[in-house]
């Protein structure tokens, strides 16, 4: 350290020489020198202002094309992210679909209801059956259309829109559905008779010895359900777009309408020979960002992804003209700031050339007035110095000497003048006490600055040795020659005590660096060298001191990215505080540790270091980064989640955070959902929600009631589990809507109760056919064969007559009453609208029903309406009578005293019938099911003859007639029946 400041002062001491001293002896030679100063010339400015457009120009260019770069990168991320979730849809929307043929395929109740239906002619009623179960199926126009194919792949039954061929493009399809025995989708397909684009799900319906009896069709139009999903864009583009394509035949087939060209699906093909075409490049493997030209021929910026379990893929696109569209105005800004800059630039320097000009000719005065006093700055500066200087010529004689150089040598500098150096600096080595070649002579020789070893003693006048360090240095001229020498020395006794507590200090300095258990290590702030490194710095990063020692940081590969702690070094110099960071290290063997690097500035004799100490906390960084990863795939899980998803305090039950279905579904905005608490969304337990939990079976207790914005509230199956949010103890809640669910469990219970209750009613009515059949035709048979065998007299024959011609019209009358019940399920009936006298109708059912009324002593009355000038009506007279003795005849079979009352009156534009008796009445728990076919009210007391079919053909006929039937009844207090027909008076 001393002998680097020996050097610095004597350079000083020699420059003050050369350019002070010597310029002072060659006087007007080194004036006329200094006044050939000459002005920049203008080429030298022409040049100068070249480049530095040409660097603007340079620098405005490279910031468009970064710009352009991050923005053409941020527009690829959203593509990229929309494409993900337009894929994650599709894949959603053709798992709801497999799951709806997947659950009917495998019902058997169905299955078996379909297998029949292909083995048997096909029956209407096993027809209604299955048409009852599928149709909610095909509501809001989720499918196109159910179609069951037979054993022959002809169609035996479409639900909806009436298909009636089978495109021969399926049967590959229903080929590999059959052999695999699952569900199968096809491809997208156009039904070149309908024109028309459908996609299908294709299943097996097998009996139960595993034999194929059925196939099973769910056909879809994607042009409402599924097309959507792919085209549609979340804001405003001009140009944006995404379609999905597929590969066959060296060639990639488009398969919805595209945005800037129209009749494409299915037409329009790609050749794989476009190479520059980016759905070509994504379907030849090429991934992440794809740039090129798009089926039109424009450049575009495109994401493509396969769709999972298909030959499908999703691409999505954006022209590049519009990306670069955003940057034109910011383009025009930086051309018209870069013009203006260079303006200025020329401006300045013109007016820096004219300055220029004027400096030289005042320089030139200034300097020809500071030479004149440089002698008197010499001497002052030679005299004042604090180290002793003597300068001599080439010859070695001493020219001048300083106060300190007197005192060190005991020569005064008027008894020094002229004598040799030799005689003045005598110099001996401190450890031999041999005479040192003096360092003058050693300048004179070499040409250059030399210093002499630290353990050298000067030998004063007066015989005292003083330890000293010295160095000395040519003084040349102009041409490089040497004409003299200026030696500077130092007295270092001080020093040298001074240099043993600073050793002491320094190793025990040393052994506390090595002691550190972290890795320490110090550098020079200045030239960033590492200058010392503890033990344990080895240990752990595997460098040994003598390969860090004097390294420069930019070349020893510890650190991962040493540019950014460069970065944190330079912060240190300026806020002088103990500073942390993260960092990745890399060890001698090339493992990469994750440590905290702690940075501390501190200063030493006017110069900076870094203190620099690692720990290590590899494990700990894995950990947080396990738990990072963890929040990143819950993050994309719960935002890309198809189904409302919400995050609550388990404390406040505040809501925290929502996902984009929970908004679309709940209806509320992100901003409301975040100021408003879980119960604000929950209802209370409606009907509906026990009747689902009474049939829901497992898991009914996850079920809730939940209440959207608009009021409306819908049961759900919530699944809810314990996280950390933010620090702060939480719930995340799913919320699957099952209302679709409930009401195909509700069709499919009701439909199985119906059939149940079906197969009572048939059981019932067959015994009670069996007995009404069988009881008119014993009449018949009996009373036959006695008229065969016996004599009986005129009278006994006409009334055995009379039983046999009673049951033969009691036989047809039921024979009547179950064709006429198939001919109204069937459809088969035709109302027979004709003008009629209304009251004679009226009359002739009064005449006919009151002896059978009196034979019960009951008292038939009548009440009409309309004068028998006015009582024309148009309807269909046969079916209007049949309706009404059904009515008047089941109020005498049910009444046993009292009295009946048939009548009509005129209500506006309706004609309302009733019939009211006396009789046993109807219980309110019979309601809903008299007007069931085979439904008869039972009698405690005595058995009901009948079938049970009377309401429900009348039903049935005041259907056909436009017509409606009520009734008003207490249990024991009789029963008035109402029948509605609408009153016309012409056929018009």
């Amino acid at each position: 350290m001393n002998f680097k400041i020996n050097l610095h002062t004597i350079k000083l001491l020699s420059i003050f020489v050369k350019y002070n001293f010597l310029k002072l002896l060659m006087k007007i030679k080194e004036v006329d020198s200094e006044s050939k100063i000459k002005p920049l010339r203008k080429s030298f400015l022409i040049i100068f202002v070249a480049g530095i457009c040409i660097l603007l120009i340079s620098i405005a260019y490279y910031y468009y094309s970064s710009t352009r770069e991050i923005v053409v990168n941020e527009k690829y991320s959203e593509l990229k992210t929309l494409c993900q979730i337009k894929a994650t849809r599709i894949n959603q929307w053709l798992f709801e679909r497999h799951s709806d043929i997947k659950f009917f395929s495998n019902n058997n109740y169905l299955s078996d209801l379909i297998i029949e239906y292909n083995s048997k002619v096909h029956s209407d009623e096993l027809e209604s059956h299955i048409i009852d179960i599928l149709e909610p199926v095909l509501l809001n126009d989720r499918y196109h259309d159910i179609i069951i194919l037979d054993t022959n792949r002809k169609i035996s039954l479409s639900l909806k829109n009436g298909s009636s061929l089978m495109p021969s493009i399926l049967d590959a399809y229903i080929d590999k559905a059959i052999a695999a025995d699952s569900i199968v989708l096809s491809d997208l397909y156009k039904d070149e008779v309908r024109d028309v684009i459908f996609i299908d799900f294709i299943a097996p319906i097998r009996d139960s010895s595993g034999i194929v009896r059925a196939i099973m069709l769910f056909r879809i139009d994607p042009s409402i359900n599924f097309y959507p999903l792919i085209v549609e864009w979340p804001g405003p583009s001009p140009s944006a777009e995404s379609f999905l394509v597929r590969y066959e035949n060296d060639e990639l087939l488009v398969l919805n309408e595209l945005r800037h060209a129209k009749n494409t699906a299915l037409k329009l093909t790609i050749p794989l020979r476009y190479v520059e075409n980016t759905a070509v490049k994504a379907v030849m493997g090429q991934s992440g960002k794809i740039t090129g030209e798009d089926y039109r021929g424009v450049q575009v910026l495109t994401h493509a992804q396969p769709i999972k379990n298909t030959n499908w893929f999703i691409i999505t696109e954006i022209d590049m003209d519009e990306i670069v569209s955003e940057l034109r105005k910011r383009e025009f800004v930086i051309m018209f700031a870069v013009g203006v800059i260079i303006i200025i630039l020329i401006l300045g320097l013109l007016i820096y050339y004219k300055n220029r000009k004027e400096q030289i000719f005042h320089k030139l005065y200034q300097r020809e007035k500071a030479l004149r006093e440089t002698n008197e700055i010499f001497k002052t500066t030679l005299y004042s110095i604090g180290d002793a200087v003597i300068t001599t010529g080439v010859d070695g004689n001493i020219i001048r000497m300083n106060k300190i150089a007197e005192q060190l040598t005991g020569w005064l500098e008027s008894d020094a003048l002229g004598q040799n150096i030799e005689k003045v600096f005598r110099i001996i080595n401190e450890d031999n006490l041999k005479s040192v070649e003096n360092p003058v002579r050693i300048v004179l020789k070499q040409g250059k600055i030399v210093g002499l070893a630290n353990h050298t003693l000067l030998i004063s006048k007066d015989g005292n040795q003083i330890p000293i360090v010295d160095s000395g240095a040519p003084i040349k001229n102009e041409a490089g020659e040497i004409f003299g020498v200026v030696l500077v020395f130092r007295d270092q006794t001080e020093e040298r005590v001074a240099q043993n507590q600073i050793n002491e200090s320094r190793e025990f300095f040393v052994r506390l660096f090595n002691l550190s258990p972290l890795p320490t290590a110090i550098l020079n702030a200045d030239e960033m060298l590492y200058l010392n490194i503890s033990d344990s710095f080895t240990e752990v990063i595997g460098y040994a001191p003598e390969d860090v020692f004097n390294k420069s940081f930019y070349h020893l590969p510890i650190w991962m990215h040493p540019e950014s702690i460069i970065e944190r070094m330079s912060a240190l110099m300026t806020l002088k505080k103990i500073t942390k960071h993260e960092v990745e290290v890399i060890t001698k063997i090339g493992e990469v540790k994750q440590m905290l690097l702690f940075l501390d500035l501190f200063e030493q004799k006017e110069r900076q270091y870094i203190f620099l100490k690692l720990l290590d906390v590899t494990n700990e960084h894995h950990y947080v980064q396990t738990i990072r990863d963890s929040e990143n795939r819950f993050k994309t899980m719960f935002v890309s989640n198809p189904q409302p998803m919400l995050v609550y305090d388990l404390k406040t039950e505040n809501i925290l955070e929502v996902n984009d279905a929970a908004i679309k579904h709940f209806g509320f905005s992100y901003e409301e959902f975040i100021n408003i608490k879980l119960s604000s969304i929950k209802a209370q337990d409606s009907a509906n929600l026990i009747q689902v939990k009474s049939f829901y079976g497992p898991g009914w207790e996850k079920l809730k009631c939940l209440r959207k914005k608009s009021g409306s509230s819908f049961v759900a199956d919530v699944l809810t589990d314990k996280i950390s949010w933010q620090g702060i103890d939480a719930r995340v809640m799913l919320i699957i809507d099952i209302t679709e669910r409930i009401n195909a469990q509700k069709t499919l219970i009701e439909a199985k109760e119906k059939a149940e209750m079906n197969d009572k009613l048939k059981s019932a009515f067959l015994a009670n056919m069996s007995h009404e059949i069988r009881t008119p035709l014993n009449g018949i048979i009996g009373f036959s064969e006695l008229l065969k065998q016996m004599d009986f007299s005129q009278n006994e024959q006409f009334e055995f007559f009379e039983i046999i011609n009673s049951s033969g019209k009691r036989l047809l009358a039921l024979v009547n009453d179950i064709i006429d019940l198939s001919k109204i399920q069937s459809g088969n009936i035709k109302a027979k609208f004709s003008q009629f006298d209304l009251n004679k109708t009226f009359n002739d059912l009064y005449i006919f029903f009151k002896p059978i009324a009196e034979k019960k002593s009951l008292a038939l009355s009548k009440q009409i309406s309309l004068p028998d000038q006015e009582t024309l009506i148009v309807s269909d007279e046969q079916r209007v009578y049949q309706i009404l003795a059904n009515l008047i005849g089941n109020a005498i079979k049910y009444t046993d005293k009292g009295s009946i009352e048939i009548g009509y009156k005129i209500n506006d534009a309706k004609i309302i019938f009733y019939v009211k008796d006396t009789g046993i009445g109807i219980p309110e728990e019979a309601r809903e099911q008299v007007f069931e076919r085979f439904m008869q009210l039972e009698r405690p007391d005595k058995q009901v003859d009948g079938t049970g079919l009377g309401l429900a053909i009348t039903k049935g006929l005041l259907d056909i007639l436009g017509g409606t039937i009520d009734f008003e009844s207490n249990k024991g207090d009789g029963t008035t029946f109402f029948v509605e027909i609408p009153y016309l008076k012409n056929m018009e």
